[in-house]
């Protein structure tokens, strides 16, 4: 396992964010995540997570940049945005840490609750959270970004998409 710091994001990073995240969305056939969803990154949210001081990176070997977490104060909940972890360093716990961190920061602020929105059946992504305690939960109306999420991600031709939630309080 690589041994791995994380520290708050700055602005510096997030042209390697969008890169890793860009070799992450590799792993996936473009059946599941078409070449115009996540082929390209997202900076402009990534963007918005550095200015609100809710994106880390994890360093190794010699800060080099293998993977973040990117997310959002939304009402009660701290609603994950992104998680890359480089290909190259994946399956070394590096996820799990930062999964870690974001609950642990959410803890922090107060909030009661941990949202993302993943893909329901790639192993990579809903059993992993499901094994991080995260849970499955229908949109409804006491999460309402999480239903928007989910449109947003159906219009961009994204299927198979499962909103998860984690309390924390």
């Amino acid at each position: 396992m690589t041994k791995v710091t994380l520290r708050r994001a700055t602005a510096v990073d997030l042209p390697h964010m969008v890169a890793i995240e860009i070799e992450a969305a590799k792993r996936f056939p473009l059946s599941v995540l078409p070449a115009s969803v996540g082929r390209s990154g997202s900076p402009l949210e990534l963007q918005e997570a550095l200015a609100a001081g809710l994106a880390w990176v994890a360093e190794a070997d010699k800060c080099l940049i293998v993977g973040f977490l990117a997310a959002q104060a939304i009402d009660t909940s701290l609603h994950i945005i992104e998680m890359d972890v480089h290909p190259s360093h994946g399956r070394q716990g590096i996820g799990a840490t930062l999964l870690r961190h974001a609950v642990n920061h959410c803890k922090s602020l107060g909030l009661r609750e941990a949202t993302l929105t993943t893909f329901r059946s790639v192993p990579w992504n809903g059993p992993f959270y499901t094994k991080h305690g995260f849970r499955p939960l229908e949109g409804g109306p006491e999460f309402p970004h999480l239903t928007q999420a989910l449109a947003r991600e159906a219009r961009r031709g994204l299927q198979d998409r499962v909103a998860m939630l984690r309390n924390v309080a």
